[in-house]
């Protein structure tokens, strides 16, 4: 997080980014500064929310661990539910205090390393081979290009609009006799429309 960020652009709540490769990710979780109430059922119900709940336990002897919050180890069934339930819980607030939820790789065997490194491999070849499927798709259903101009048999209509016309309009000369006011319309309607001042 930068430090020398001037005070008019520094936001009210720090914020960080990091990325975390497949191999830093885990199915371990370790959750700090819960309440030492006796929550532990009350956390792992909500973690179960997230995916199946394999195993947990407390880790008193973790350098967060203090008379008043305890240190909960807790192994999910896959990654991604460890994920959403990292990406969820971290920073919520827990009965007053706010959960720190990090990964903890260092509890992995070399199976669960294996998994989780198939499990990837598996999940970017189903999400490359749907892309794939998608763009073909979509390369057989495109449509004709549209524009402002469609085909009718084999005379093509453009369709076109007038400027307006600023300024005064022309007046119009006052008939004498409605006969005459007939036959000015029917040749209006042939002859091509005045332009009107918007």
């Amino acid at each position: 997080m930068a430090t020398n960020r001037p005070e008019y652009r520094d936001p009210k709540t720090p914020r960080a980014v990091k990325v975390y490769t497949i191999a830093q990710e885990s199915r371990y979780l370790i959750v700090e500064n819960v309440p030492a109430l006796g929550l532990v059922e009350n956390l792992l119900k909500l973690c179960s929310s997230f995916g199946p709940v394999q195993s947990h336990r407390l880790l008193d002897d973790h350098a967060s661990a203090t008379n008043y919050c305890d240190v909960v180890w807790i192994q999910f069934a896959t990654t991604a539910a460890a994920r959403i339930a990292k990406r969820t819980l971290d920073d919520k607030p827990f009965f007053s205090n706010l959960l720190r939820v990090s990964y903890a790789p260092e509890y992995e065997t070399v199976d669960d390393l294996r998994g989780k490194l198939q499990e990837r491999r598996y999940s970017v070849t189903q999400r490359v081979s749907y892309n794939k499927r998608k763009d073909r798709r979509q390369s057989k259903q495109k449509p004709p290009s549209s524009s402002s101009s469609y085909t009718e048999g084999t005379t093509t209509t453009t369709a076109t609009m007038m400027p307006p016309v600023l300024g005064p309009l022309p007046k119009e000369s006052p008939s004498t006799s409605s006969s005459s006011t007939t036959t000015t319309t029917t040749t209006t309607t042939n002859a091509p429309k005045k332009r009107r001042r918007i």
